[in-house]
């Protein structure tokens, strides 16, 4: 065969590509297994199942990604990424009167809306599901279980009445325990919650046990 002819030229310069790109594949595929193995082999790098078990506590339930994720930057980045989060907090609604006006009817989107619970659940959910902040939800959660409000007696369920509390749980989820007690005691919600009205009767002096009368008057 010539060796000066273009079939020939053509077979030597198609083989030199072809073998490079073997080599370059040969050489990217021995480089990521050697990635792979390394991160597996790396002590400091959680488990799968470590990582699951860690995003259970502190969010709203581990995703593959979410998995991926934290075996990827560890557990003290991924709550650092979470304490910079933006809050996917509730909305601040207009307030309505305590008395549904007439073109606000029983059974319709504007009763719906206004004077039931259903926008702050439905908020809650979407927040616990796709929001970014997954350990600041979490929190504010587990803090709404031991400060405690009572939604309906908020206005009787008005979601415009509940959210400013909701908002407050959100944002000191992560701040210093006593700027909480501090927001909280000042809140609409939990001074409606921790009202006296209807709690005591008055006591007339003649009423009163004869020990506390007699503690009384001994100063």
């Amino acid at each position: 065969m010539n060796m000066r002819s273009p079939r020939f030229l053509f077979r030597v310069v198609l083989s030199i590509i072809l073998g490079a790109g073997c080599v370059t594949s040969w050489t990217s595929l021995t480089s990521y297994s050697s990635a792979r193995h390394a991160m597996q082999d790396d002590p400091s790098r959680p488990s799968a199942a470590e990582a699951a078990r860690f995003l259970q506590q502190s969010t709203w339930g581990p995703t593959p990604d979410l998995i991926l994720h934290v075996q990827d930057v560890g557990f003290e980045q991924f709550l650092e990424e979470q304490f910079a989060a933006p809050i996917s907090s509730y909305p601040t609604l207009p307030l309505v009167p305590t008395m549904a006006p007439d073109d606000c009817p029983i059974r319709t989107i504007c009763r719906r809306d206004n004077y039931t619970l259903y926008p702050v659940q439905t908020r809650f959910y979407t927040n616990a599901l796709y929001g970014e902040d997954q350990v600041r939800q979490r929190v504010a959660f587990a803090l709404h279980q031991i400060l405690v409000v009572n939604g309906a007696d908020i206005g009787g369920g008005y979601p415009s009445r509940f959210t400013p509390y909701l908002q407050t749980l959100d944002r000191d989820a992560f701040g210093s325990f006593r700027q909480l007690l501090y927001d909280i005691t000042l809140n609409p919600a939990m001074g409606n919650y921790l009202d006296m009205l209807i709690t005591i009767r008055p006591i007339q002096m003649k009423t009163m046990p004869a020990r506390f009368c007699s503690c009384s008057q001994s100063g």
